[in-house]
């Protein structure tokens, strides 16, 4: 072999060193890249987990939240609507405004899925004043969960007033009425 194929084949070991080198080094350099896109890929993806877990935290504490105000309204909300006991329960009210009930008149029970409701109107007669602690008494009624669905006043004298009140009682349904 002369020294010129010796040379030539030298040179030729030395390209194909380089370029077996240089192709290695693109390939990890590309396999580099591709991993710290993944990772970038895993840290965005860590923190919309972690933001996910936050909420989750918020929504068992909200959870447990409710809970205990359902149980509260378990215990508030009455078990059945008896009629002779509702009108009982509301004469009395009247009479702590000192109200005097001129009429009285239920609907029919309302099935509403979870509850039943019971509309009733009442009409009594007394001053502007005893109307107005007569619905703040109807807010902080205790025994039943009552709605005051409207009013209607009518001015009869000076000092005299007849109210027409449309009331709604509510309790649990699965219980017999």
């Amino acid at each position: 072999m002369s020294k010129t194929s010796k040379r030539l084949l030298i040179a030729s070991g030395i390209v194909l060193a380089a370029a077996v080198y240089f192709y290695l080094l693109y390939d990890q350099t590309h396999i580099l890249k591709m991993q710290a896109a993944q990772i970038n890929e895993s840290k965005n993806y860590l923190a919309a987990l972690q933001e996910k877990s936050k909420n989750m935290a918020s929504i068992k504490k909200e959870q447990a939240e409710l809970i205990s105000q359902q149980a509260a309204l378990n215990m508030a909300m009455p078990k059945k609507l008896d009629k002779q006991e509702l009108m009982n329960f509301i004469m009395k009210l009247a009479a702590k405004s000192d109200f005097t009930p001129l009429d009285f008149k239920f609907a029919q029970i309302q099935d509403n899925g979870n509850y039943y409701s019971l509309a009733f109107t009442v009409v009594f007669a007394g001053t502007q004043e005893q109307v107005n602690d007569f619905v703040d008494i109807i807010r902080k009624a205790s025994a039943y969960i009552l709605a005051l669905d409207c009013i209607t006043i009518n001015q009869e004298t000076p000092d005299e007033v007849t109210a027409k009140m449309k009331i709604i009682a509510y309790s649990y349904k699965g219980v017999a009425i």
